[in-house]
């Protein structure tokens, strides 16, 4: 507040903190001059709260100094956190469960994400991707034709640096994916099926748009 000392600048400031919080917060820039720096900085409806944990959002301010504290105290940080893990193992688990649960999707596009990462390869297959594969085969294997177990594969190997696209996607079942592993398309299915489904995965890729409109129906 105005007679804080702890306030950096005596003018609408991004460095500007209320301390009123359990933890300081940045204060909207909008709401410095007409209360945070005046005399009517009791009349602030955060000021007039005995106890507040987070300033409103109307109120609140972007901390940008959030990353670079992040980073100065990365390893304090992840100490903590691994404290924390392994006081709290079975809450940990459980919410990590309960998150899966209801994040299938994001859940397998992180996993890919982190798989492609660790060879090096640059990935960017979307949960609104996957949907479009799927619907494209019409949720089959391609190989043969279950509808069960389903998972997007990727057609040409990941271990070959050939990232996960709407052109290098294909739906197998959980036994033909395990099957295929990291086989060319051509030495699992044979030359020509191979082409065939080269050709389908060609025009899926053409019959889309860019990123943002990918979630549109292809024309047929």
């Amino acid at each position: 507040m105005r007679n804080d000392e702890t306030i950096r600048y005596g003018f609408p400031h991004i460095s500007n903190f209320c301390y009123k919080p359990k933890n300081a917060q940045p204060v909207r820039l909008s709401y410095q001059k007409p209360f945070f720096l005046t005399e009517k900085y009791t009349e602030c409806p955060v000021f007039q709260q005995e106890k507040i944990k987070r300033l409103p959002q109307d109120i609140r301010g972007k901390n940008i100094f959030r990353k670079s504290l992040l980073q100065e105290n990365k390893e304090r940080i992840n100490t903590a956190r691994k404290k924390y893990i392994n006081a709290n193992k079975k809450v940990v688990i459980a919410r990590k469960k309960r998150w899966y649960m209801l994040n299938k999707d994001k859940a397998m596009e992180n996993k890919r994400r982190r798989r492609a990462k660790k060879l090096g390869v640059n990935e960017n297959y979307s949960s609104n991707d996957r949907r479009i594969t799927m619907n494209e085969f019409n949720h089959h294997c391609f190989n043969c034709n279950n509808k069960k177990e389903l998972c997007v594969d990727h057609h040409r190997p990941l271990n070959d640096g050939n990232p996960l696209t709407l052109s290098n996607a294909v739906v197998l079942c959980k036994s033909c994916n395990s099957s295929k592993s990291t086989k060319s398309p051509e030495i699992f299915y044979g030359a020509k099926v191979a082409k065939k489904l080269d050709d389908k995965l060609i025009c899926i890729a053409e019959s889309y748009k860019e990123k943002g409109d990918s979630n549109v129906r292809r024309k047929s």
